[in-house]
């Protein structure tokens, strides 16, 4: 008899979820204080390179009218848990490094050749995540990882649809331009 030790996915799902937990705090915080500097990349710039590391961290707090934005840390959260949760569990002996690997080439990446502005948010590890677990699952023929693949894309489509719809009814000359291509 072995006594092989078996673990429930909520062990795997431990270093997304203490990763997520920051990136709340850190969110909770700033939507109390509206000044808060958000350290992202700057691309190309020296005081930049710090967001490399703190990116990731930060999300946008507030909206234009001065509502609070949830959509973001959201958008990113949902997918990330999903994603990160099967890198841990399907690269047990790799995992820590893949996820270092794609923490800091999304930031150099994002550094190198983004676009002049100040970027925030965990959408960049999101879309690493979801690129090397689909190529990984068609390598390794690998029917769940292509699976959680097409799960995460879908939520990832509802949840921009929807915002799209709230956005539509807001506002619905928008939809108008949408349509005609032109602005009404």
């Amino acid at each position: 008899m072995t006594n092989k030790r078996t673990f429930g996915i909520w062990v795997y799902a431990f270093w997304p979820s203490i990763f997520l937990g920051i990136c709340w705090s850190i969110w909770l915080y700033s939507t109390q204080i509206e000044n808060i500097p958000k350290i992202g990349v700057t691309p190309r710039s020296f005081h930049g390179l710090v967001g490399i590391i703190t990116h990731p961290f930060f999300h946008s707090t507030h909206l234009p009218d001065g509502s609070v934005d949830y959509n973001h840390i959201i958008n990113n959260s949902i997918p990330f848990l999903l994603l990160g949760t099967a890198l841990f569990y399907h690269f047990k002996d790799l995992s820590y490094k893949i996820f270092i690997w794609l923490f800091i080439g999304t930031g150099v990446w994002l550094w190198s050749f983004g676009r002049p502005s100040n970027h925030i948010g965990a959408s960049g590890i999101v879309y690493a995540l979801f690129g090397f677990l689909t190529i990984s699952g068609f390598l390794k023929g690998n029917k769940h990882l292509l699976a959680l693949s097409l799960l995460t894309l879908f939520i990832l489509f509802v949840r921009k649809c929807t915002r799209c719809l709230w956005i539509f009814s807001r506002h619905p000359h928008m939809l108008t331009a949408c349509e005609t291509g032109f602005p009404p």
